[in-house]
């Protein structure tokens, strides 16, 4: 019973210790900053239309990407009608240094300041940032800047509303100005409860299994489903990033390296659930635990927001953070019930009582 309980406090203390380390990460969690919400941006139009102009909101309106294939050079312009980034039709995209937007327009929040020589008015002074025809950036003409809700959300939360009827967004194709308006709802989501209740549900179920005479074959299943959802779950986030897949793994893996981790724990749980080995369950509970925080908790907004930046889809997504949240939390759960209910062996005794000096039997 001591041993049982040396392991138990010893694998609580690890998850604690690793949870409050991982949590600052957990909140940067998502695609390179991008989170669920219930802004809705959306591209209206283009005047006069181009062929081989192509813009389109990406990332659940926290940029807006352009895409040249019109044999020209293309110009997108600041908040002040200065040059801002270019796209040349060789291939190249172009930042103004002297524009104040290539600063402000660095991050979602716009938080960073332009330096003292940023001027609008002064002839640009091109930087190249990137290569091909793709320009992306954060326009905070075409999403929700304000650190509060706009007042008609905050006034009636539970209704549609139109916070910005038109953004205009002005480019230049040979001199000739092209203007990309769009607009900004605000899409009440949905409720959390049911999912949350669901959650609860499979933690309840999967912490059941340390009860069963199977428990240990079902663990096991149970640790390989949660490590693929996690990894499906990635790959959605990270195809739902600016440029697909290919583009946004590396930003996503780069937030989630705790994951990583994750699975590691979960294959090498696997390893010794099938070995029988005694540390198996508490490799589970750490993989379950680092699964429920990235998996589930830090993408919980997703269960009631309208917006969400994944790639298969808005009910998808909820279900795999519900299952995240569940499934990490009951494979904690299990292997802790689990290892209370099949506690170390002890030591074997003498045929006839207890071992005297020299492991001999005490013959009376």
């Amino acid at each position: 019973m001591a041993r049982m309980a040396r392991r138990i406090l010893l694998t609580v203390v690890t998850v604690v210790a690793f949870l409050g380390f991982a949590a600052p990460a957990a909140g940067a969690h998502g695609i390179q900053g991008v989170e669920s919400t219930n802004y809705r941006t959306r591209i209206t139009g283009m005047t006069p239309r181009r062929d081989g102009l192509i813009i389109r909101v990406v990332e659940a309106g926290s940029r807006l990407e352009l895409i040249n294939r019109t044999d020209e050079d293309v110009v997108i312009f600041g908040y002040q009608d200065e040059p801002y980034l270019r796209i040349d039709a060789a291939g190249g995209v172009f930042a103004n240094v002297r524009s104040p937007a290539t600063y402000i327009n660095a991050d979602r929040s716009g938080s960073r300041q332009p330096p003292p020589d940023a001027d609008p008015s002064a002839p640009p002074e091109w930087e190249r940032i990137d290569d091909g025809l793709t320009a992306r950036w954060h326009d905070h003409r075409a999403h929700w800047m304000g650190t509060k809700d706009a007042p008609p959300v905050r006034r009636s939360p539970g209704e549609r509303h139109v916070v910005i009827p038109r953004w205009e967004v002005p480019i230049e194709v040979r001199g000739e100005r092209v203007l990309v308006t769009g607009d900004l709802t605000w899409i009440p989501g949905t409720s959390s409860v049911p999912w949350l209740a669901l959650s609860i549900a499979i933690a309840l179920g999967i912490a059941g299994t340390a009860f069963t005479r199977r428990g240990v074959r079902a663990l096991t299943l149970i640790v390989v489903l949660v490590v693929l959802v996690d990894m499906v779950h990635v790959a959605g986030k990270a195809s739902a990033a600016a440029g697909g897949l290919a583009a946004g793994a590396g930003g996503v893996l780069s937030g989630s390296f705790f994951s990583l981790a994750g699975w590691a724990a979960g294959g090498l749980a696997v390893v010794l659930l099938l070995r029988r080995s005694d540390d198996g369950p508490f490799a589970a509970a750490f993989a379950g635990a680092v699964v429920a925080l990235f998996g589930g908790l830090a993408d919980i907004a997703d269960l009631s927001r309208s917006q969400i930046p994944f790639a298969f889809g808005e009910l998808v997504a909820r279900m795999i953070v519900s299952w995240s949240l569940g499934a990490g939390a009951g494979l904690v759960l299990a292997a802790i019930l689990r290892f209370r209910r099949n506690p170390a062996p002890k030591p074997a005794q003498g045929a006839f009582g207890d071992g005297g000096e020299g492991g001999e039997p005490v013959v009376p």
